[in-house]
């Protein structure tokens, strides 16, 4: 399999295990019920992750699927739920309701009182009720023929006004002649609907020409398919086109009316169409629709306003209209309660929510850029969309493994009760869902190296028990590059080689692994100007987590590593890489004493030289107590001694406690670069240093190349020590060799002493 491939199935198997009450739910009842959303968006690669998500409860900004899942909703009701799943308010009014009954026929009183409040918030003069937007844009249309005697209705490409027949309209070929998009609507039913381009003068020519047929222009004050197209000029000038010939035009407000603010977008841009259609938010999670407008146009609905007790009567023509549930009393409850608690806060609560949604917007666009992703959030009021590819879109199957729900139609908003901490997850949520889909090959990967005058790699070699699979390691590996990648906002780059080898590319990460009958050999190499020692030790037992929970069918965890600040460093002095040799012993004893100034002594010791300088690697994370900081880069300080053939043990472990002492609290003695020839390194592993749950050793690795005379590395272990020299291939080898033997009969007779 590539690496897309894996990444899809581990994408499927988490999914199957996190839904599989819900997924089984779905599959029991779907052969009798029947639903678009059961098969929405379908292909054979993804049938395993083509559901309508299923839900027990919903409260506040979640909802809870069959399997007691908890998903952040960023759909809420395809933008009905302004104030989240059932806020005290609405539910106070359904109640209220209730106990008084919820008869059809007669009106309940609340009917007229939500009429007369709506007219008041949004400047219209009469309304009218029905069952949802759908219907209330067809009763529309309805009357703007009834009222002008013309047949054809003006729509726009990529508008959206439900599902009433004639509109459900595609372009045809160049014509502004429309034709049916789905099977079942007949040429005849859509005969007279032209479809135009959004924001264009020539949509306005046309209007013009064929304005002695035009009876309605309907379209989106901002489309919620496209809610980076504002366009508040075009629609000024097409109210006065539509005006000046004659033509109802009618302002589609399903989705922005009440939700950008208390007059909707007809408020906002100074509009005054001469009809408007509203739902969604309005409801408080009930179904309704609405007309409202001109006095001149919803006469047609019952022929105007008169009066008891005198002589008026209807005088307006009328069409018909009607509907069982039109008015329905728990609807009427839940819309007045609305209405009441936002005329209340005056705009307030819009206001608000378009800025945290701006807010939410510039953000995702900042994060998408620092990861070098093609995607791009666009908003208008608190409605927002993800603007990305069709190959793209395995990001909303990535989002609901992240327990983020957001519906086939992709529209998301914001409610009331998305607070920061919500925001928080959101962005969490989508950062996770974008660096696995990156690890995954679906965008370009990490390519720009960080920038040093001389790389200096560290190295460290581990066996893992059993036959990791290859491509699992190099889909993690890549998972965890970008992981550490984004939180340091640094564009490490990376490469993964499925055979151990020191050729290739350079990088700042290097993972090369190999399977040797049962067991995997692991190399790691890292350059020391881009992390220290103790982040490898990260590296390595992330990446050990992470491949763990592939095999498993479990989410792979969010990084755990801590953000960095940056350091000022002195530079150090360069040294020229050549080959190397190294040579490596494994001393198997327990250690009574293996601190980091007694190993540096016997060091010192060993290399039976009256002076040295040696310049000592030091964790960054050690230095700024940050311990989960992958990509601290290592820093080194100077240790010189002198008169050492002169001087007691004890006091020279004492001298080397010192001047550590010095490098560790003062700045100005740590450099960037070592300063020296010789290298002195200890790492010391725990006992329950694991590969996830997989038992390790450390091996010692070969590397070809050092830029010193001399790298000594130190690695302590629960059983013993063990050591590797690395010295220049031109250096004088018996010499080293010698060091490494007087340093290994050093710790054996302290043991020994010791014991």
């Amino acid at each position: 399999m590539n690496l897309k491939e894996v990444y899809e199935q581990y994408l499927i198997s988490v999914v199957k295990n996190q839904c599989s009450k819900t997924k089984a739910y779905v599959d029991q009842y779907r052969p009798v019920f029947a639903n678009n959303r059961h098969s929405a968006g379908f292909t054979e690669a993804f049938k395993e992750l083509t559901f309508a998500l299923t839900i027990a409860k919903a409260e506040g900004a979640h909802v809870y699927d069959l399997d007691n899942n908890k998903y952040l909703d960023i759909t809420m009701g395809f933008g009905v739920h302004l104030f989240g799943h059932s806020p005290t308010f609405l539910n106070d009014a359904i109640s209220s309701q209730l106990e008084k009954g919820f008869s059809l026929g007669p009106l309940f009183e609340k009917t007229s009182l939500v009429a007369q409040l709506i007219c008041k918030m949004t400047g219209n003069d009469r309304c009218a009720f029905y069952n949802s937007g759908t219907e209330a844009v067809m009763v529309a249309l309805r009357i703007a023929r009834a009222a002008t005697g013309k047949k054809k209705t003006v729509i726009f490409e990529g508008s959206y006004h439900g599902t009433f027949d004639p509109l459900l309209a595609m372009k045809a070929s160049n014509d502004s002649q429309a034709i049916a998009n789905i099977p079942g609507i007949t040429d005849s039913l859509i005969a007279d609907t032209v479809l135009l381009p959004f924001g264009e003068e020539r949509s306005l020519d046309y209007i013009f020409k064929h304005a002695d047929e035009i009876a309605a222009v309907l379209t989106e004050p901002v489309r919620s398919r496209h809610p980076e197209d504002i366009q508040p000029d075009f629609l000024l000038k097409l109210e006065n086109t539509c005006v000046q010939y004659e033509i109802a035009f009618v302002l589609d407000e399903i989705i922005t009316g009440f939700r950008v603010s208390n007059g909707g977008a007809k408020e906002l841009f100074g509009l005054n169409p001469d009809m408007v259609v509203y739902g969604k938010v309005l409801g408080g999670g009930l179904p309704i629709g609405v007309v409202a407008g001109k006095k001149k146009w919803l006469d047609y609905i019952d022929g105007g306003n008169w009066n008891f007790n005198d002589d008026s009567r209807p005088l307006s023509p009328t069409t018909f209209v009607a509907g069982t549930f039109c008015h329905h009393p728990l609807a009427m409850a839940t819309t007045l309660a609305t209405l009441r608690h936002l005329d209340e806060a005056n705009g307030q609560i819009q206001k608000d929510l378009n800025k945290r949604t701006t807010r939410l917007s510039h953000n995702i666009n900042e994060l998408c850029q620092q990861l070098d992703i093609p995607i791009q959030a666009a908003s208008f009021g608190s409605l927002f969309r993800f603007l990305l590819k069709g190959k793209h879109k395995i990001f909303y199957h990535c989002l609901l493994k992240e327990k983020v729900y957001v519906w086939e139609g992709r529209n998301c908003f914001l409610s009331t009760v998305h607070d920061d901490i919500v925001i928080e997850k959101l962005i969490g949520s989508l950062e996770k869902s974008l660096l696995e889909m990156k690890a995954g090959g679906y965008f370009k990967r990490s390519t720009q190296t960080i920038k040093n005058t001389q790389r200096i790699y560290m190295n460290a070699g581990l066996m893992v028990e059993g036959e990791l699979k290859i491509r699992n390691l190099e889909l993690v590996f890549g998972y965890l590059c970008e992981c550490v990648s984004a939180v340091n906002k640094k564009n490490y780059s990376y490469r993964f080689d499925a055979i151990v080898q020191e050729s290739g590319a350079e990088a700042d990460i290097i993972l090369s692994a190999a399977v040797l009958g049962n067991e995997t050999s692991l190399h790691l190499k890292v350059d020391r100007q881009c992390f220290d020692g103790w982040s490898m030790i990260l590296l390595f037992r992330f990446l050990g987590t992470c491949y763990e929970a592939l095999e498993n069918g479990v989410n792979l965890p969010h990084h755990p590593f801590a953000k960095l600040g940056t350091e000022k460093l002195a530079s150090g002095s360069s040294h020229e890489s050549s080959n190397a040799i190294s040579i490596s012993k494994f001393i198997e004893t327990i250690q009574p004493n293996n601190s980091f100034e007694v190993l540096l002594s016997r060091f010192v010791l060993a290399l039976n030289q009256p002076e040295v300088r040696i310049s000592i690697p030091l964790s960054g994370q050690l230095l700024s107590r940050r311990l989960q900081a992958v990509g601290q880069h290592t820093v080194y300080g100077c240790l010189e001694l002198v008169n050492i053939d002169k001087t007691d043990r004890s006091d020279l472990i004492t001298s080397i406690a010192g001047q550590l002492q010095l490098i560790r609290f003062d700045e100005s003695k740590r450099t960037y670069l070592p300063e020296s020839n010789i290298i002195f390194n200890v790492d010391n592993i725990k006992r329950n240093f694991r590969f996830g749950r997989r038992r390790v050793k450390l091996v010692p690795v070969e590397d070809s190349k050092t830029g010193q005379d001399l790298v000594f590395n130190i690695i302590v272990e629960p059983s013993g020590l063990l050591v590797s020299a690395k010295f220049r291939e031109s250096s004088d080898g018996s010499y080293y060799d010698a060091v490494l033997k007087r340093f290994c009969s050093l710790v054996l007779n302290e043991v020994h002493v010791s014991a």
